[in-house]
């Protein structure tokens, strides 16, 4: 019988192996800001074929320059302007 980790979504994994990536990935996930987690999850279902660093290069772009609703933004200006 085969398994699916239901964190990543990988299949044909065997019950240990499952319940191996589970743990493995909760505990990744659980670092992660909680308004970033949903979206990582969603693009992780298909980008899960690939190496990590490629994971992690196109979840770096795709997050680096977007704003998710729920996301604490900080600002820094760096031009004094005084009204």
């Amino acid at each position: 019988m085969l398994w699916t980790c239901s964190v990543t979504g990988k299949t044909n994994l065997t019950y240990a192996d499952a319940i191996r990536s589970e743990k493995e990935h909760q505990t990744i996930l659980s670092t992660i800001p909680r308004v970033l987690q949903k979206v990582i999850l969603y693009l992780m279902k298909f980008i899960n074929n690939f190496s990590t660093n490629v994971t992690l290069a196109v979840l770096f772009d795709f997050t680096n320059m977007r704003f998710f609703i729920g996301e604490m933004v900080f600002i820094q200006s760096t031009v004094n302007n005084k009204m």
